[in-house]
């Protein structure tokens, strides 16, 4: 093996343990990610009429405004509602969508959506959960969201700091 290759073997490592250090501790970033625990959210909402499509059940881009609705009044309710994000100027924003279709939603029916953080990935994102329940506690849709917190003047995703973290549920001995 030539001298390079073993070199490349050995520093290439090393360069990634010491990119990850740097990575976790710029900008002040010192939220202890592996011990956080996160509140569960339930929102209710009746499924009505302007939900439904001309199948009679509700359209699957209508699944996420409700889910949308939902994580709003999540984090309003913790204190980072639309007057904070304006005041701030740095705001919740989607990465990435998955969602699975379980069940379908009627006319009328009462539903229940959890929110929950189920990951801390770096600081920068977080996974966000949601299952929306159709009566009966039966799983309609579930949905895993990669979100992160975005500069509105820079356009660019900034570090999840303490008081985000309240935002998103961590309970307060945890953070």
């Amino acid at each position: 093996m030539s001298k390079i290759k073993v070199l490349k073997i050995i520093i290439g490592p090393i360069i990634l343990i010491i990119w990850g250090i740097i990575f976790l501790l710029e900008d002040g970033y010192s939220v202890e990610l592996k011990n956080l625990q996160f509140i569960k959210f339930k929102y209710e909402i009746k499924i009505l009429e302007k939900h439904l499509d001309t199948l009679g059940h509700v359209n699957n881009a209508v699944y996420l405004q409700l889910l949308e609705e939902a994580r709003w009044d999540f984090i309003t309710e913790r204190g980072f509602g639309i007057d904070e994000v304006l005041k701030r100027k740095i705001g919740p924003i989607i990465i990435s969508t998955e969602i699975k279709y379980r069940r379908e939603l009627k006319n009328r029916e009462s539903i229940t959506i959890e929110s929950y953080v189920v990951q801390i990935m770096d600081r920068l994102r977080y996974k966000l959960k949601q299952v929306i329940y159709c009566e009966g506690e039966k799983v309609a849709a579930e949905a895993l969201f990669v979100m992160g917190f975005m500069d509105l003047e820079k356009r660019k995703l900034v570090n999840i700091l303490p008081e985000f973290m309240v935002a998103l549920g961590a309970t307060e001995t945890t953070v």
